[in-house]
């Protein structure tokens, strides 16, 4: 009985310990962070009568298509959406566009630039790759 009581008094004094130890290290203190300004790109108009895409930059020759440009070599093709499921979309294709305005051999990603400002890079080896990448003008 006494290796009993001399056993539940180390592991007890262990216990202590180990709870004393943890409660040593430093104490986290949080700096107040300031909360980011969202920043809304201002809208710009639709182009009346003017071009509806723009292909420029390391091309042979810019390209200014119409929505009707682009309806005129529009294609369909059915894709998996990860919350609609199976949609068909219509467009041009994105790589048949940078092909017509002659990509130069340099050309290593491209920029697409929305209406609204918003901007987004791509890997040119990447979309090179995506045969069904396409402007989508219609669904």
């Amino acid at each position: 009985m006494v290796k009993s009581k001399k056993l539940w008094l180390v592991l007890g004094l262990m216990v202590i310990a180990a709870m004393l130890l943890a409660s040593c290290g430093p104490t986290p203190t949080s700096t107040p962070v300031p909360a980011p300004v969202a920043t809304k790109p201002a809208a710009t108009a639709a182009p009346v009568g003017g071009a509806a895409l723009t292909v420029s930059g390391k091309v042979d020759k810019e390209l200014k298509l119409a929505l009707a440009d682009l309806q005129a070599v529009q294609v369909e093709i059915k894709a998996e959406h990860p919350k609609l499921g199976m949609q068909t979309y219509k467009g041009a294709r994105l790589n048949d566009l940078l092909k017509n305005a002659g990509l130069k051999a340099d050309a290593k990603s491209i920029v697409l630039i929305a209406g609204d400002g918003y901007t987004a890079e791509l890997s040119l080896a990447d979309l090179q790759k995506c045969a069904d990448c396409l402007v989508a003008i219609g669904s």
